[in-house]
C-alpha cells in the first residue's frame, strides 16, 4: 500500500475501533410476553417501568376516589375561576368527568423527584398532563399545580385545584 492510503484508511480504522468499543447499552429491554412491546429491567417492586416511567399498581392509583375540580386559573390570569367539576375514578387508568367516561394516567417518572406525572384525558380544558406531588393520595388536594395541554400546536397551562372528597 502506498503511503497517502495509509494516511486515510489508518484514521478511519481507528475511528471506528473508538466508536464501537465506547458504545454501551444504558436499559436492557425485553419483551413483554402479554403485550408483545418492551419494558425495562429495572423495575420497581409492585409498578412496571416503561421509557422512564413507572406505572402504578391498582393498590397505589386513585382507584375509588372522588375529586372535585373546585377553581381553575389559565396561565394569563392570576384569579383562580370557580368550578364544580367531578372525577371519579373508577379504575387504575378510567375516570370519570362529570360523569362522562375518560382515560388518565399516574406514572412515576424517573427524572421527577417526589412527583407524578398526571394525565387527564379529553377534559373539558383537552387533555391535560401535569405534575402532582407523591403526598396526593395522603393529604387528598392538588394546590395550584400547572397542567398543560397535551397534542395540540399552541398549548396552553392551567393551574387546577383538585380536592379529595371520598
Amino acid at each position: 500500500m502506498s503511503h497517502s492510503i495509509l494516511k486515510t484508511v489508518y484514521p478511519s480504522i481507528l475511528l471506528l475501533a473508538f466508536v464501537a468499543f465506547s458504545c454501551t447499552k444504558k436499559n436492557q429491554q425485553q419483551p413483554d410476553s402479554t403485550t408483545g412491546s418492551t419494558t425495562n429491567t429495572a423495575s420497581t417492586t409492585g409498578s412496571t417501568t416503561s421509557g422512564g416511567n413507572t406505572t402504578l399498581d391498582q393498590k397505589d392509583s386513585l382507584t375509588g376516589t372522588t375529586w372535585v375540580l373546585y377553581q381553575y386559573r389559565d396561565q394569563y390570569t392570576t384569579t383562580p375561576l370557580p368550578r364544580t367539576d367531578t372525577l371519579v375514578f373508577t379504575s387504575i387508568n378510567a375516570y370519570t368527568w362529570n360523569g362522562l367516561a375518560q382515560t388518565y394516567s399516574l406514572n412515576i417518572q424517573g427524572n421527577v423527584y417526589n412527583k407524578y406525572v398526571f394525565t387527564l384525558k379529553n377534559t373539558p380544558f383537552g387533555t391535560l398532563r401535569g405534575l402532582v406531588p407523591l403526598t396526593i393520595k395522603q393529604y387528598g388536594e392538588v394546590i395550584n399545580e400547572p397542567f398543560s395541554q397535551s397534542g395540540v400546536s399552541s398549548p396552553q397551562t392551567f393551574f387546577l385545584w383538585l380536592k379529595k372528597i371520598s
